[in-house]
């Protein structure tokens, strides 16, 4: 196994605080949320150009690890990860190996994709249903209830009612 040196480890540890700090603002302080979880994966990229891919995958594990210790909740690290965390990893060995732009943008989208399919299922096998068909489900209830209120409240008056209620249908 490869000895790392000592800059390495530094700098593995210190994007792994980093990361979870904003990982935990994005869990903890709701006007943060979205802005930490893109800003998450940037320490990844420069860790990885620096330092190389062992010490960045580490980082990862070690990055989902504590947020896990720190929310007591490892779903969260393991989307995290998926989402966040492991887009970046990839942008960044791009980078590092000096692709050409639409190389790294389609590394990164598929990488996205494969992290929103990881979310799905483990979604599906905790939920031991199918999450998308729910969530789908309830949104076609709420948009009938909200037209049907809004139908009851203009009651008669004319031909947008019927446009409505065929609509319904």
């Amino acid at each position: 196994m490869k000895n790392f040196s000592v800059r390495a480890v530094a700098d593995g540890a210190i994007v792994t605080a980093l990361t979870v700090v904003l990982l935990a603002a994005a869990a903890y302080v709701p006007a943060l949320g979205m802005f930490s979880i893109f800003v998450s994966g940037i320490p990844f990229v420069y860790l990885i150009i620096k330092r190389g891919f062992r010490v960045s995958v580490i980082s990862l594990v070690a990055s989902m690890a504590l947020l896990f210790a720190l929310t007591g909740d490892i779903i969260s690290g393991v989307f995290a990860g998926a989402l966040s965390l492991l887009p970046s990893l990839v942008i960044g060995y791009c980078m590092k190996n000096r692709c050409r732009y639409y190389t790294t943008l389609l590394a990164g989208v598929i990488t996205v994709l494969f992290g929103f399919l990881i979310e799905i299922l483990m979604m599906n096998w905790l939920a031991g249903q199918n999450v998308i068909l729910t969530v789908l489900d309830q949104s076609i209830q709420m948009v009938r209830g909200t037209l049907s209120a809004y139908m009851e409240a203009l009651g008669d008056s004319g031909a947008l009612s019927e446009v409505l209620c065929n609509g319904l249908e």
